[in-house]
């Protein structure tokens, strides 16, 4: 369903949470949000690393993509 996920390995390509989990707990964003398909996607593990904690969207996009999904 998401692009890449044919990829998916420990040294290839990860499922990231473009707004991060840890955001969303210490924002209060309902984990129905943070787990939702316009929130995930398949990055390089590389670039999964080095990401990290941070978000590589903000809180406003999150729910417009979750609001376009639903």
């Amino acid at each position: 369903m998401l692009e890449n996920n044919d990829k998916r390995s420990r040294s290839g390509y990860h499922l990231d949470h473009k707004y991060s989990i840890t955001e969303g707990f210490s924002n209060n964003i309902p984990p129905k949000i943070i787990g939702s398909l316009g929130n995930l996607e398949f990055i390089p593990a590389i670039d999964n690393g080095i990401k990290g904690t941070k978000c590589s969207i903000t809180k406003e996009t999150l729910y417009e993509l979750f609001g376009s999904s639903s």
